[in-house]
Formats: structure tokens, sequence, C-alpha cells
């Protein structure tokens, strides 16, 4: 089986999840949650030491890589996630300019 297919397969099924989380993380994209907080202190401690590449897997609006973005300079970041539609619309923000989105 396309794997392709079966993650679109998977994504419609939880659609409605999927859609009530995201609007979710509305909220996070001024506001850093904490676990954020974490892995960017984390990141950052790294990040002197050599140039990175984060992926961030199930990103949804991008917040995390937003932030890092915002707080780490150097970084090459990356995200992945099932929802083709987030994946444009990320794409498509200037906020999240430089960031490459996959689906």
């Amino acid at each position: 089986m396309n794997p392709h297919l079966s993650n679109q397969k998977l994504y419609h099924k939880h659609e409605e999840h999927f859609k009530n989380y995201i609007c979710c993380q509305e909220k996070y994209k001024d506001t850093i949650r904490e676990s954020d907080k974490i892995i960017i202190a984390t990141i950052s401690f790294f990040s002197n030491r050599k140039l990175l590449r984060v992926l961030d897997i199930g990103y949804s609006k991008g917040n995390l890589l937003l932030h890092l973005k915002n707080n780490i300079n150097g970084l090459k970041l990356y995200g992945g996630d099932l929802n083709k539609e987030q994946a444009e619309l990320c794409k498509q923000s200037e906020d999240l300019n430089g960031i490459g989105f996959f689906q």
C-alpha cells in the first residue's frame, strides 16, 4: 500500500480531532508553551556549537518552528505534517518564511 494514501486515510478518519487541535494551537502563536520553552532552551544550548537542522514532525500551525526562528539565529528549520492544508497555510505565512514545510 502506498504510505501517502495510508496517511491520508488516517488524517481523514480523525479529521475533526485534527481541526480541533489546530484551533487549540492558535493561542500558542504569541504565547510559548512551557514544553516549547524547554525545547528552545535545549536547542539554544547546542546551537552555539554548530549549525543545526531541526525537523518538527506534526508541526500543526508551526508555532514551535516560529518560536525557534524568532529566538535562535542560524537554524535550518523544517516541518512535516499529515495535513496538506496546514502545510500550504504554513508555506504561505510571512511569519514562517524561510522554514521548509512538507506533507
